[in-house]
Parts: structure tokens; sequence; C-alpha cells
């Protein structure tokens, strides 16, 4: 079966769909770094755990994380497309708001989540929604970045280091 996913540089690229849940089958225990674009088709209020309750206005949002533990990249991003059991993660709560429309990711170390973070936050048109919305555990401002209108992520995310278009 053929692939719908595009490659830039080493990131892939699918758009919500069959030909994306047919791609994670094959990242079983496949560690890397991903980004989930999520479409709000409205504004909404909503409680994020000790976030408490945050602003999302319409538009578009990339989530950027990284699956390096037990079940790699397929277990994190088939659990986003699934109703969620438990909230665990802040991103928990928008995908019970939002809707997934594309995943990018990248396989392997090292975890590029962080640099991916700085490149969305210095990105023109995008903002930081909620400050410290996914980065608990971290130092970054936020893993979670806004637009009004839908932003080619990977052309933001790939540098020309990585080999990216």
């Amino acid at each position: 079966m053929r692939s719908s996913g595009v490659r830039c540089g080493p990131m892939v690229v699918y758009h919500a769909g069959e030909e994306l849940l047919e791609a994670l089958r094959g990242l079983q225990g496949v560690p890397g770094s991903y980004v989930l674009a999520l479409e709000a088709s409205r504004s909404r209020w909503t409680r994020v755990g000790r976030l408490g309750t945050c602003c999302f206005p319409q538009g578009y949002y990339y989530y950027v994380g990284s699956a390096f533990g037990p079940g790699g990249l397929r277990a994190r991003l088939s659990r986003y497309f699934q109703p969620p059991q438990r909230r665990h993660w802040h991103i928990d709560y928008l995908l019970e708001i939002m809707s997934v429309v594309a995943v990018g990711y990248v396989t392997g170390p090292p975890s590029r989540e962080h640099e991916w973070a700085r490149r969305l936050a210095a990105a023109a048109g995008i903002r930081v929604p909620v400050p410290a919305f996914g980065s608990s555990d971290c130092h970054c401002p936020a893993h979670l970045f806004w637009s009004r209108g839908y932003r080619r992520f990977e052309g933001i995310l790939a540098p020309a280091d990585y080999g990216a278009v």
C-alpha cells in the first residue's frame, strides 16, 4: 500500500485519516518527536488540570511532544485518536473540544520537542495561547501554539540542517 505521508527531510506529515492510522501501525516501539495540528471550529473555555479554566480561541493549534517510552510513537499518537480513558496530559483536555487535522513526526533521538517549541514561539503569526501548557516538566514557555489560520508546520519545525525544504 502506498503511503500518502509527505516526507520533509526526516519529518513525515500526514493529514488525519486512514493513511495516518495505517502508518501508525508500523511505528510500534519506534521512538521520536511529533507535532499535532488541531482545529478549534469555535472559541471555547475549558478546564485544563492544574492550569485551571483557559480560553481557546477559534483557529489552529500545534502541540509538540515526544514519545521515547514503551510503545514509542505508535502508542502515543494512537492514543490521540481514541476516546480518552482518562486525562493524563494537558493535551487530553483539548482532544475533547478540537479535531486533529494533521500529524508530523521524526523518528529516533534526539528529542526535538524543545527545539520545535522555540521555533514555533518565534514564528510570525503564532502565539502561546496558554503559558506552561504541556511544558510543566521543562523550561519551555509552552508546548502548545495557536494561529488564526492553518500553517504548514513542517516549514517552521524542520530546519535546513535536517534537510527540510
